[in-house]
């Protein structure tokens, strides 16, 4: 039972990482759990100390202050990278739609 329970725990926060708000429904849909579950995670998890958030219950949302650090920052640099790597890929394209269109010169 509780290698389950990290385990779930550990999704949980994965699903929550990058978000400051979460839905529930979204939540229990994620972890294939009901939205009673969902709820009862938010609270165990708080009540541990695990995550620094509250549960507004009309509307089903846990909100978080900030996202979950560590899962924010691999989001953060992952997008980064992948904006570098497009901006290489443009400067690259250019470079080589300028060598296509040289013809290159005969020798006499």
């Amino acid at each position: 039972e509780p290698l389950i329970q990290a385990f779930r725990m550990t999704k949980f926060r994965s699903v929550c990482a990058p978000f400051t708000q979460v839905r529930l429904s979204y939540l229990a849909k994620e972890m294939n759990i009901s939205e009673e579950e969902a709820e009862q995670m938010c609270v165990t998890a708080i009540l541990e100390g695990s995550i620094d958030a509250l549960i507004d219950q009309p509307a089903k949302v846990l909100l978080l202050p900030e996202p979950l650090s560590a899962d924010a920052d691999r989001s953060a640099a992952l997008l980064e990278w992948s904006r570098q790597m497009a901006e290489r890929f443009n400067t690259l394209s250019r470079g080589t739609r300028k060598f296509s269109h040289e013809r290159p010169e005969s020798a006499t």
